[in-house]
Formats: structure tokens, sequence, C-alpha cells
């Protein structure tokens, strides 16, 4: 393989990575032959109810001209405290939505 090749390839698993648990990225897989790993898992899902009409409240109603800044304030506070969480015990995050 070119060196140009190799480095393209390397970028591309690079971009890859970065939305792939560290398990996938960093595990011990070969080509050769497939395998079975066993290990614990945590899926969080977490909804906020009534968002829509939180965010209304907030930016008419409440803190006049500082409402949509007060709100990311504070779901900042709350999603940076349970990141801080998984990352201390080496969870990955794997998608932000919504």
């Amino acid at each position: 393989m070119s060196a140009r090749r190799q480095e393209l390839q390397d970028r591309a698993i690079v971009k890859i990575a970065a939305h792939l648990p560290d398990l996938i990225v960093y595990g011990d897989f070969s080509p050769e032959r497939p395998s079975v790993k066993c290990f614990d898992g945590v899926l969080m899902f977490v909804d906020i109810s009534g968002f829509t009409a939180m965010t209304e409240k907030f930016s008419t109603a409440m803190y006049m001209d500082r409402g949509a800044e007060q709100l990311v304030e504070i779901l900042n506070y709350y999603i940076s405290a349970i990141v801080e969480k998984v990352l201390i015990f080496g969870g990955d995050i794997l998608k932000f939505a919504g």
C-alpha cells in the first residue's frame, strides 16, 4: 500500500473512531477469526418531559431578557454532572440528541 493511501486510510479511521465506543476502537480484534466478548454495560436515555412548554416559559415569562441563557445554563449544569460521572467510571458518550 502506498504511503498516500495509508495516510488517507489512517485519517478515515480517526474520523470513524470518533463515533465509536472505546471498547471497539481499542479492542483486541483479529480480522482472521470472529470473536465474542461479554461485558456489562449501561445505556442511559434521558428525556425532559414538557421541554417545549418549559422553553416557552423561560423565553417569555421568566427572566425576561435572559430566558434562553438561563435555560442553557441550567441544562449545562445538569448535563455536565451526568457526563462527569460517565467519564469518571470509564464510560463513553455515544450521542446527544434533541
